[in-house]
């Protein structure tokens, strides 16, 4: 299909099926991406609270303070 300057196309249900499956593909998409984020976030700061944690213990048993 070759398309001229100044061609008109009025939307069909294809046009629109092919929409709205690529903003529900891009939605699907932005959520996995957000909730790998989160999952991400959450393991760091409880690594870090972990640590600090840790760091806590050590000094109480060595009695250190800084």
């Amino acid at each position: 299909m070759h398309i001229k300057l100044g061609d008109t196309h009025t939307a069909n249900t294809v046009d629109t099926d092919t929409a709205a499956t690529t903003a529900t593909t891009a939605t699907t998409a932005a959520a996995a991406t957000i909730t790998t984020a989160t999952t991400t976030a959450a393991t760091i700061v409880s690594s870090l609270l972990h640590s600090q944690a840790h760091s806590v213990l050590i000094k109480e048993e060595l009695n250190v303070w800084e």
